[in-house]
């Protein structure tokens, strides 16, 4: 067996590229760090772009429900104004229109004798709650007028 006697232009290149080999090792490290970085940052864009949008929606949902509940009771109430005005003349009081700062509502009185049903609408933007109400009229043993609320619904838009 023949020994390799290395010359010294030969082990200047073995020398040369072993360093090569290392200074590509030490560039593999930098680069999987800034790729993991865009990767994260990525992803975190993601996340937040994407709660930002469901931040909108919880927004929105919210304010629906703030103004469908300001509609109810704008019709709730104009269901008790009807009732007091049914309570104080039970023979000509057939509705009337009201109108507030934040709405309007559309009183109905239907039906005849005793019993009546009173509808209240309730409209504010495009928004809108219908409550109906059957009341029934009679005369106290004192000659006072007592209404007596058989029902109270919400209805359907």
């Amino acid at each position: 067996m023949a020994k390799k006697i290395f010359q010294i232009p030969d082990l200047l290149r073995l020398s040369e590229a072993s360093r090569v080999r290392s200074d590509n090792k030490k560039q593999k490290p930098g680069m999987i760090a800034l790729l993991l970085v865009v990767v994260i940052g990525a992803a975190a864009f993601v996340m937040a772009y994407a709660s930002t949008f469901l931040g909108i929606g919880d927004l929105t949902m919210s304010y629906n429900s703030n103004r469908g509940a300001e509609v109810y009771s704008l019709a709730d109430g104009c269901v008790e104004t009807a009732l007091e005005n049914f309570r104080n003349d039970p023979i000509n009081y057939i509705g009337q229109t009201l109108f507030f700062s934040g709405g309007s509502c559309i009183i109905t009185v239907s039906g005849s004798g005793a019993d009546r049903i009173i509808s209240a609408a309730a409209t504010s933007d495009n928004y809108t709650s219908i409550i109906d109400a059957a009341a029934a009229f009679s005369t106290g043993a004192y000659g006072e007028n007592i209404i007596t609320i058989n029902s109270w619904t919400e209805r359907e838009n």
